[in-house]
């Protein structure tokens, strides 16, 4: 063992230099350090990752469901005979604002995935008044479909469609009862929607 003060080589088992008396510190076994110390602290490192791994907790990025879902609940309890019974205490106002967030509701929730817009239902029924209603026949030919087809590809079991449209709101509306039929199926086919996007988002 060498003398780190004066470099005087001494026996293995001296605790102080022969020549100077300074203290001896046996030297460090690096390699030992390595492969004791570090190499467990790798181990345990590995150790950890093969396990995370095999658990799948290992970098895996939390999933926050708020993002997948929207912060805007939209409403899921309309019924025909509110939009009748408010309608006639409001002279005919509250149908038409029902309606025209209905329509917003719809495009809020199915815009996304179908890159649609339906025009505001006031907006159709001016057009229709200026096209001899051919503009307003259209609009909800094809307001039915889309949310036929928003139903459809949200996995919701409810029918609607243009063909409801053509049956109960024309073609059978001298009955009276049929338009408020296609009304309740258009009413509920919009609470559906809604209540899904509420839980799911778009």
């Amino acid at each position: 063992m060498f003398c780190g003060h004066c470099g005087k080589n001494n026996s293995d088992e001296s605790k102080v230099c022969s020549n100077c008396g300074s203290p001896l510190k046996k030297p460090v076994n690096v390699g030992a350090v390595y492969s004791g110390g570090l190499a467990s602290e790798n181990s345990a490192y590995n150790s950890y990752t093969v396990n995370s791994n095999v658990n799948n907790t290992a970098y895996t990025t939390p999933v926050n469901n708020a993002v997948s879902r929207s912060a805007i609940l939209l409403t899921t309890n309309r019924a025909w005979w509110k939009m009748l019974l408010l309608g006639l205490v409001t002279l005919g106002i509250y149908p038409l604002i029902a309606e025209e967030l209905m329509v917003h509701d719809l495009n809020l929730a199915a815009s996304r995935s179908d890159g649609k817009r339906t025009f505001s239902p006031m907006l159709a029924s001016f057009l229709g008044a200026i096209t001899l209603f051919v503009f307003y026949f259209v609009w909800n030919h094809q307001y039915a479909n889309r949310l036929g087809n928003e139903l459809r590809r949200r996995g919701i079991n409810y029918k609607i469609s243009a063909f409801h449209f053509w049956i109960f709101g024309i073609l059978l509306s001298f009955t009276i009862v049929c338009p408020f039929i296609y009304l309740h199926k258009q009413i509920k086919s919009t609470n559906l929607i809604n209540e899904n996007f509420n839980r799911m988002g778009m």
